[in-house]
């Protein structure tokens, strides 16, 4: 018996060219599509800034909240978002169609411009809860639950609270028949 070493495998004709260069072109559509704006959760998800006003919460522990940003504040070595806070999804966006967990202030050493973090826009953040602070405002609860937070996000527009969390769908497809016919097509859902 005799072995024969395998060659690479070959398909000729235009048929063949053509299939290479549908690969090639899925391959690189297939790579665009795989980036995304959904960072990995870091720290304590389960617990809400209502488990923090309860005493469930370590200080120190690394939290990721979010919500609709109540008001805005610069005083003179940090900025305070106070914020209504609401349930994430996955990747942080704030779920406003969903009963509030709570408020919270996002404090961030140094400035941040107040017209680009107005009251009523979406913000979440991961950080560091520091603790029970009182309001700067005054007011008779003992004070909100704050964490320090380097890069708060901006969500801009929300999608209608009504229909949940969406975003487009997009789906690739490609196929080839036994006669050496080639399709593919991209479908793309709003």
């Amino acid at each position: 018996m005799t072995h024969t070493p395998a060659g690479p495998l070959r398909v000729g004709g235009q048929g063949g060219r053509a299939l290479a260069v549908l690969a090639v072109v899925a391959a690189l559509l297939l790579a665009g599509c795989t980036s995304t704006d959904c960072p990995a959760p870091a720290g304590v998800v389960a617990l809400t800034p209502e488990d923090a006003a309860e005493g469930r919460l370590a200080e120190g522990a690394l939290v990721r909240w979010g919500g609709i940003l109540a008001a805005t504040r610069n005083l003179a070595e940090r900025t305070e978002l106070e914020v209504i806070g609401y349930p994430l999804t996955s990747c942080g966006r704030p779920r406003t169609g969903n009963r509030s967990v709570g408020r919270f202030v996002i404090v961030h050493p140094g400035y941040l411009e107040t017209a680009q973090y107005r009251p009523g826009e979406m913000v979440s953040a991961t950080g560091r809860f520091i603790g029970l602070r009182p309001n700067v405002g005054g007011g008779s609860s003992p004070g909100y639950p704050h964490m320090e937070s380097f890069h708060p996000r901006r969500w801009g527009e929300s999608p209608p609270a009504a229909e949940g969390y969406w975003r487009p769908r997009i789906s690739i497809g490609i196929g080839g028949g036994s006669g050496g016919g080639i399709g593919g097509g991209v479908g793309v859902v709003f």
